[in-house]
């Protein structure tokens, strides 16, 4: 049986909101979606066996539940898909470790900032990352609250 190296496996998931808000402001967007991707290290024998514990994985971080926003909708994240798996990683004692690499093949034409829009979406500004709340879990935002008030005092 092979020995168990290191990979890198990367997930798609898809943050859900449900139900009708409540107290909706103007940073709430009715449209949005929020999408994860996620890469974790992890021990396998062999590619598709880290895509199959990949996907387990996946499922786990899933399952922690659903929570309510501060809208008072409910907020539900579920795997999509189980991306891709790089590796065998090489271990070295250098000051950049490689833990991920993709690549593709796409037509010369496609331009510098089309690349980037495809690859990491548009710029977080203020006003986007504004949009973020209503996928916030409302309890623990409430707590953290708390927690700063009670450390400036």
């Amino acid at each position: 049986m092979p020995k168990k190296r290191l990979y890198a496996v990367k997930s798609l998931f898809r943050v859900e909101v449900f139900g009708e808000p409540t107290g909706a402001d103007d940073d709430y967007d009715p449209e949005g979606m929020l999408i994860e991707e996620r890469v974790v290290l992890l021990m396998a024998r062999s590619l598709e066996d880290a895509l199959r514990r990949g996907a387990k994985e996946a499922d786990r971080y899933c399952a922690h539940g659903e929570h309510l926003n501060p809208y008072g909708q409910v907020v539900r994240q579920r795997r999509v898909d189980v991306l891709e798996a790089s590796g065998p990683l090489l271990m070295f004692d250098g000051d950049a470790p490689e833990v991920w690499s993709s690549t593709s093949v796409l037509p010369s034409s496609v331009t510098d900032e089309e690349l980037r829009l495809t690859r990491f979406g548009p710029e977080e500004t203020e006003a986007r990352l504004r949009l973020r709340r209503k996928y916030f879990n409302a309890q623990l935002g409430s707590l953290l609250r708390k927690a700063a008030k009670r450390k400036r005092k």
